[in-house]
């Protein structure tokens, strides 16, 4: 564990994977980061249809934060801000869930303390 307490992003990113898992969903690592200090972001659909990105982020209080991420519509601006990321970011994770209730699964990640 780092030493200021945080999880590391591997263990954040597996619990989220079991969790998806156990519920019937599907949870695909798309690209691993930094084992430690990696930045998550989930993109999330419903029976293959993009619903929304939520990237974890470090608030002013001292803890982390979901915020979503606007993408405009389509496939290829999803691929681009992927391609994006990974070029400006190698350290971070992706993770694509497709879930089937994705409207309750952002008020519960959004809203844990």
């Amino acid at each position: 564990m780092p030493p200021d307490g945080r999880l590391p992003s591997h263990v954040e990113v597996s619990a989220l994977c079991r969790k998806i898992s156990h519920d019937g969903d599907f949870a695909t690592i798309i690209h691993k980061g930094d084992e430690d200090r990696g930045v998550i972001i989930i993109e999330i659909a419903e029976k293959g249809q993009f619903y929304a990105i939520y990237e974890r982020q470090w608030s002013a209080h001292g803890d982390y934060c979901w915020a979503e991420t606007i993408i405009p519509d389509g496939p290829q601006a999803l691929a681009e801000y992927r391609q994006k990321r990974r070029r400006s970011d190698p350290d971070m994770w992706w993770i694509e869930l497709d879930i089937a209730h994705p409207a309750r699964f952002i008020v519960d990640l959004t809203t844990k303390t």
